[in-house]
């Protein structure tokens, strides 16, 4: 069986915060998915988590804006994980 492949790109996080995102993320894909992490620019992504703080600039924008993927904005907030109107939060 050939293995899937998703392209993610993670951008304005911490590395840790980004490492643990991405291991969170694995354990949610199905294993017969391939991740390959990509860069924002990439023009193959297929989904983008953005830190809230980037989400507004010009350059994300205009990614968001050009190409049909889903997208999801980050937040640091002091309750656990959650999810609301495509804002994660991050504790």
């Amino acid at each position: 069986m050939n293995k899937q492949y998703i392209n993610i790109a993670i951008t304005g996080l911490s590395s840790n915060h980004s490492d643990e995102l991405k291991t969170q993320l694995r354990n949610l894909i199905p294993q017969e998915y391939q991740i390959n992490w990509s860069s924002a620019a990439d023009p193959t992504i297929d989904c983008l988590f953005i830190h809230e703080s980037f989400y507004e600039t010009e350059g994300i924008q205009k990614i968001i804006r050009s190409r049909q993927f889903p997208w999801l904005k980050i937040s640091k907030q002091t309750e656990p994980y959650r999810v609301c109107r495509r804002l994660f939060y991050l504790s």
